[in-house]
């Protein structure tokens, strides 16, 4: 079994990879830095890690599809996909990271490695829910109306900052669509999603090489086509609708209610 950890840095401190990569599990880490090569000097002496120099574009949302569209045909195993600084998003991620929490989720098709945007927020306490945690690190499955992209359940909270993004996609999709989400479907040859989605907040997660091959490789060279359309430097609003959409794709899971 190969392992491989990605990580799409901009200018973030990235010196934790240097502990990640003691973990004996763990085969190698991929560091695509958008920013100055010269600042993280600091990991060119780690044989685990291989460092790749790209142009600043797309969020962390692009970059990961050129990893998939590029490493398609000789893809790891399992792989975990996290920004430059997931602790803001993960508090225990280093945490999850270890043999043995690794062991506990390593053989589902997805696992989402995140439990808020940022600290307030979500605005509800997870302290007491057992489902939110891997071997007492937080970590929680959200799930969201595939129509609003709002979350739903007893996670649920009104993101007003989203539902402005939301109404711009709408503006750009055809009349004969229900919602976004359904249109990008289409564009890119995935079935549409039902009522309720799961979630992976931030776009941090764990994602076997099974999933990942459930589409053919022009699924990713479309959707990456898609998300650069409008902004090529940023991805714009499509980069926020694709953190949303990430589960999604790499299981099919959705249900009407």
């Amino acid at each position: 079994m190969t392992t491989t950890l990605v990580v799409a840095r901009f200018d973030e401190d990235i010196r934790w990879t240097r502990k990640a990569a003691r973990e004996q599990w763990l085969d190698n880490i991929i560091v695509y830095n958008k920013g100055p090569v010269e600042n993280i000097k600091y990991l060119q002496d780690n044989e685990k890690i291989k460092t790749i120099q790209v142009t600043n574009e797309g969020r962390e949302g692009g970059t990961y599809l050129k990893y998939i569209i590029d490493n398609y045909d000789a893809l790891p195993d399992k792989i975990w996909f996290t920004q430059g600084c997931p602790f803001v998003h993960s508090p225990d991620f280093m945490n999850l990271l270890s043999e043995s929490s690794v062991q506990i989720y390593s053989h589902k098709s997805f696992q989402p490695l995140t439990c808020q945007y940022t600290t307030p927020l979500p605005i509800f306490s997870i302290s007491d829910d057992d489902e939110n945690f891997i071997q007492g690190n937080q970590v929680v499955q959200y799930y969201i109306n595939s129509s609003t992209q709002q979350t739903l359940g007893k996670h649920a909270f009104f993101d007003f900052a989203h539902f402005l993004k939301v109404a711009e996609l709408n503006l750009k999709i055809p009349p004969r669509f229900a919602n976004y989400f359904e249109f990008l479907s289409e564009s890119i040859g995935v079935p549409a999603p039902q009522k309720v989605m799961p979630y992976c907040w931030s776009a941090i997660f764990f994602v076997s090489k099974k999933a990942v091959l459930r589409h053919p490789k022009c699924v990713y060279e479309k959707l990456k086509a898609h998300l650069y359309q409008n902004d090529p430097v940023t991805g714009g609003v499509e980069g926020y609708a694709l953190e949303r959409f990430w589960q999604y794709l790499f299981t099919l899971e959705s249900w009407k209610t």
